[in-house]
């Protein structure tokens, strides 16, 4: 991104700005997938885990231990999700004051057009 006295005309900034726009609504939509990401890994590893705890009449020792074992990366997926879906936000809250500087630069502006 370049520093806001970079710019040489208005061109440049509404170009940045439109630039800026779209990096904020792909990483919006990324985070918003994260999301979904989470909770569907969520409900995997509280299935698996159904089976886990079910009585021995439902399930023998050998399918009970591959789904503790699913459990266990279920879980890793979800907690990867969720520390995905942070960065993501952390990505997101730049992308917006670093939007709201070039619109601010871009009505100061008053070098060429």
């Amino acid at each position: 991104m370049p520093r806001n006295k970079d710019f040489k005309n208005k061109r440049e900034i509404e170009t940045e700005i439109r630039t800026t726009k779209t990096s904020l609504e792909t990483v919006t939509k990324l985070r918003e997938s994260e999301d979904w990401v989470a909770i569907d890994e969520y409900w995997f590893k509280l299935a698996a885990g159904g089976i886990v705890t079910s009585s021995p009449a439902q399930y023998n020792n050998a399918e009970k231990a591959m789904a503790q074992q699913q459990s266990y990366e279920h879980e890793n997926n979800e907690e990867r999700a969720l520390k995905d879906k942070e960065r993501l936000q952390r990505e997101e809250k730049k992308l917006e004051k670093r939007l709201e500087e070039l619109e601010d630069f871009n009505k100061q502006w008053t070098g060429p057009d």
